[in-house]
């Protein structure tokens, strides 16, 4: 079964600025969402963090509501 997986990803633009971006996948597993993050930054990759949503599909109206779920995790939400 395939997951969406949101992606807050740091990398090396294009005249070694350190840049961030977030983005969505679809995966099976956390490890095939990294393989995706990895094959499409290569060698300009940082670093990455990877938060999987319980859904298979990602709605264009509920991505403000996704966004914010994973923007709480990764900034301390999570057991508050």
């Amino acid at each position: 079964m395939n997951y969406v997986f949101y992606a807050k990803v740091y990398y090396y633009g294009f005249e070694n600025e350190a840049l961030s971006t977030e983005l969505f996948t679809i995966a099976n597993s956390y490890a095939e969402a990294a393989a995706q993050i990895e094959k499409s930054f290569s060698n300009q990759l940082v670093s990455f963090n990877l938060f999987c949503f319980d859904a298979d599909m990602i709605y264009v109206d509920d991505i403000k509501d996704y966004l914010k779920e994973a923007h709480e995790v990764f900034n301390g939400g999570w057991g508050k």
